[in-house]
């Protein structure tokens, strides 16, 4: 399992690193996979490929972007993660995944990690414009709920 960096941004699509740039690798008898973007979800994804319990055996991943630390868009942005079905993607698997990354993404909030990293948990309201059934991922997170009449009225 190796992990590289190509430093120095792209040109000319995603097909070719700068020249300036510098890339660091090592042989494995793994997939080689290439990761786009070194923000939160890029680098989450490269991690989470070479973790050596749930990650793809012997994986040389490849991170290559633009920016990295604090010039990336993650270093100021915010995110909210809820799952959403594409296509025909069946409920059961929205379920499992959406709770694999929910109990992930928790594991960083209750990290040793979290404060330094800028993670933090907060409460969320979802609205609709018409009465809406609950996801079927609501009940992997940690306290959802509807909200009532009384919550939703306008004083």
């Amino acid at each position: 399992m190796s992990l590289s960096v190509v430093s120095g941004g792209l040109s000319r699509g995603l097909t070719q690193p700068r020249r300036s740039a510098h890339v660091c690798s090592a042989s494995t008898a793994g997939p080689n996979i290439a990761v786009v973007g070194a923000g939160v979800s890029g680098l989450t994804c490269a991690m989470r490929i070479l973790d050596p319990e749930h990650g793809i055996p012997n994986a040389k991943v490849t991170v290559m972007a633009n920016a990295f630390g604090c010039d990336t868009t993650s270093a100021g942005a915010a995110g909210l993660w809820g799952p959403y079905k594409l296509g025909k993607t069946p409920d059961d698997l929205v379920h499992k995944w959406g709770g694999d990354t929910y109990n992930h993404l928790m594991g960083l909030f209750y990290g040793p990690h979290a404060k330094r990293a800028g993670v933090s948990l907060v409460t969320t309201n979802w609205l609709n414009e018409e009465p809406t059934p609950v996801p079927v991922w609501g009940d992997n997170v940690h306290n959802f709920k509807e909200a009532d009449n009384s919550q939703l009225k306008l004083t």
